[in-house]
């Protein structure tokens, strides 16, 4: 690792624990960072305190240093295609860098002995040799000091005109499995994160005159001379992520016990308060669904127009939606573009922001899972009964888009391969629309009610547990019968074909059997995605009027 520059701005994080019961054996960050003047740099210094849950013990530590995935044209974020992400191409690059790294009882540099990885060019790892192995139980503290200089806004990370977006930023570790291998990967292009629960306390301070969105309980706001110093305390998340921006301004409201905050561009305000709207009508749909949304706040941000880079992403706490754009008002679509993308990313607070998944090795379970729960959450809105279609006289369902999509698609790869396995288009579809599109037939074959309470258990059975899709079977095998998820979900969601029994299809109506006297449904096939009773006939040529909005969510990847 390279020394920092001389003269650098001094920016602290300090990771510590809590000092009871479950809490303590979690890592726990307490953040004290400043940005500088132009939103370009952060200095930081780092206390981490760990303790080794594993049975075995640990000869080293591994760490992830995501920013580093800007660092260059070679990266195994840039070399997969993640700047394809949003469509915005990286003009300036940014990285990580870890000046000092030390336990606190003394010794020597770590650094000595780190090896930084996976390639030559990509060094979004790092794997750090302890001086003797940590024991089962056992604890310990380290220190480091690191500069972050952010790169270009162009897919969830970066600055751009006096607006930036600081996510996967900070030297973390990575995910200790129950057997005490470390989940460590790279930044891949189309992949997210494998993360685990901690706890965090964050103190920024960025220039003054500036709007901080960051996550968690608000401890303290007050302005410093040239400084704005705000703190925050954020319990059993993923990640934490926040932004700041110049010309941001905050729409405050409640949902029950819930703070909601929105914050958009300054003129902006009457989409802000539309979303507001949409998250607190949303908020406890889900909660009743899922199980109760566990933060106090809430916080969505809408990035000015030339942050389109930082659209569509969740965090901890934290959900980035569309860009707000002055057209807004006058165009439709646009609004149906903005409570898709809030929706889907409001889904990810639970998947997999509550049930933990590996978002890159098995993207479906968070993905798949959010897709169908944000257009589900938008049914009564945009569906027979929607404001927009009473105005305009046009039933839509957001489902008929999806197989618009997906028709348009012509994709043929399983849902359930790991995310750097795809192309992005392959993605959209396989992961995000042929899921939706399962889910939702299978919820009208059997009725709403044995459905919800399946998805139900699986979110209620795994909070705050890290999960894989034998997980998702169990719950669905529960809800409906023993080997359902095998002979159903599962071969629903690698695109194979799907029979069941006219026995097996309880309450099942208007599907046709095949010459043996079974039940094929295929969720990709417009004629095979039933409707319940009181569901409006919807001829296709209506639904190509919001598929220009699905296409753009479609695009952003969220």
């Amino acid at each position: 690792m390279r020394g920092a520059a001389p003269g650098a701005a001094l920016l602290t994080i300090l990771l510590t624990t809590v000092a009871t019961g479950q809490a303590q054996e979690r890592p726990n960050y307490r953040i004290d960072a400043e940005l500088d003047a132009h939103l370009e740099r952060i200095e930081g210094r780092a206390t981490i305190e760990f303790t080794n849950v594993s049975p075995r013990p640990l000869r080293g530590l591994e760490l992830h240093l995501y920013a580093n995935a800007f660092a260059n044209a070679n990266t195994t974020f840039v070399q997969q295609g993640g700047l394809r992400l949003r469509k915005v191409p990286l003009s300036r690059y940014g990285r990580i860098e870890l000046r000092t790294l030390t336990l606190t009882n003394g010794g020597p540099s770590l650094l000595a002995g780190a090896r930084a990885g996976p390639t030559e060019h990509d060094h979004t790892q790092l794997h750090v040799p302890l001086p003797e192995p940590l024991a089962p139980g056992a604890r310990l503290q380290l220190q480091t000091e690191f500069t972050v200089e952010l790169p270009s806004l162009t897919a969830r990370m970066g600055q751009t005109g006096g607006f930036a977006m600081i996510a996967q930023w900070f030297p973390k570790l990575a995910r200790l499995e129950p057997d005490g291998r470390w989940s460590q990967h790279p930044y891949y292009g189309l992949g997210e994160f494998a993360a685990d629960f901690a706890d965090y306390e964050l103190t920024l301070r960025v220039p003054a005159g500036h709007t901080v969105a960051a996550p968690g309980e608000r401890l303290e706001a007050r302005t410093d001379g040239t400084r704005r110093v705000e703190r925050y305390r954020l319990a059993r998340a993923l990640d934490l992520a926040w932004a700041v921006g110049r010309d941001l301004k905050a729409t405050r409201g409640r949902s029950g016990a819930v703070a909601l905050e929105v914050y958009a561009p300054a003129g902006q305000q009457w989409l802000a308060r539309k979303q507001l709207a949409l998250l607190a009508e949303t908020l406890p749909r889900l909660s009743g669904m899922l199980g109760p949304y566990p933060q106090g706040r809430l916080v969505l941000v809408l990035p000015p127009p030339h942050g389109r880079g930082a659209a569509g992403m969740e965090y901890a706490g934290l959900v980035v939606g569309w860009p707000a754009t002055r057209r807004g008002a006058l165009d439709p679509v646009s609004g149906v573009v903005h409570d898709v993308v809030t929706c889907h990313e409001l889904a990810h607070q639970w998947f997999p922001m509550l049930v933990a998944s590996h978002e890159a090795l098995e993207p479906v379970l968070d993905e798949g899972l959010a897709q169908w729960l944000g257009m589900h959450a938008l049914r009564d809105r945009y569906g027979r009964h929607g404001r927009l279609q009473r105005l305009v006289g046009l039933p839509v369902d957001l489902f008929d888009v999806q197989r618009v999509l997906w028709a348009r698609s012509r994709v043929h790869a399983s849902s359930l391969e790991p995310a750097w396995s795809y192309s992005l288009r392959e993605l959209g579809a396989a992961v995000y629309q042929r899921p939706a599109l399962l889910l939702e037939s299978i919820r009208r074959s059997w009725g709403p009610q044995r459905f919800d309470r399946a998805l139900g258990r699986y979110a209620r059975d795994n909070r705050y547990r890290q999960v894989t899709r034998r997980d998702l079977c169990r719950a669905f095998d529960a809800g409906y019968w023993p080997g359902f998820c095998q002979r159903v979900l599962l071969p629903g969601l690698r695109g194979e074909p799907v029979a069941w029994t006219v026995r097996e299809v309880h309450g099942a109506s208007g599907i046709e059997r095949d010459p043996d006297g079974h039940v094929v449904l295929d969720a990709t096939r417009s004629d095979n995605l039933q409707r319940t009773d009181d569901d409006a006939p919807q001829p296709a040529w209506r639904s190509r009027l919001l598929f220009l909005a699905q296409l753009l969510l479609s695009a952003v990847g969220a």
